[in-house]
């Protein structure tokens, strides 16, 4: 069973908030064991920033995430957040 989508296909959906980007892939595949379908899921993330070195001015750095990366993701983000901007904003105001 291959985790690999064409690079031809569309995301089936985007989310933005400029500059950050998250696109959706799903594919229907055929789990030989099991006898069932179902729907594959990965997804890209992808940030847009300003650059000096492309003629455009502008560059993108892309990862490849997977459903079981997800929530791993976000809670990692949560962390971050909260450590940068709450736990900094807070000790500030005391």
């Amino acid at each position: 069973m291959s985790t690999e989508r064409s690079s031809n296909q569309a995301p089936v959906m985007r989310f933005r908030d400029y500059p950050v980007e998250i696109a959706v892939w799903q594919e229907q595949r055929h789990d030989e064991k099991s006898g069932k379908d179902f729907t594959a899921s990965s997804f890209k993330l992808s940030k847009s920033f300003k650059t000096d070195k492309t003629k455009s001015g502008y560059d993108q750095r892309d990862i490849t995430l997977y459903p079981d990366d997800m929530l791993r993701v976000i809670a990692l983000l949560q962390a971050a957040y909260n450590f940068a901007v709450i736990q900094v904003k807070s000790s500030s105001e005391t």
